[in-house]
């Protein structure tokens, strides 16, 4: 099954604010990461979310 997960991340571990909050997407396809990519979000006064950088993206290979 072919996929993409993304995750918004607004805490740590701990519950203590992230600044800047960020955004993970995961791509998946056979059971397997094929890419990663983070990308910080900015939540200005009025609660809206956006993201004024393109995603980080990091590919894995697969063995062999």
């Amino acid at each position: 099954m072919n996929r993409c997960i993304w995750k918004e991340q607004y805490r740590d571990k701990t519950g203590q604010l992230l600044a800047p909050a960020m955004r993970t997407y995961s791509l998946y396809a056979g059971g397997e990461m094929l890419a990663k990519a983070t990308q910080t979000l900015e939540i200005p006064a009025d609660q809206s979310i956006s993201a004024s950088h393109a995603p980080g993206i990091f590919i894995f290979q697969r063995p062999g």
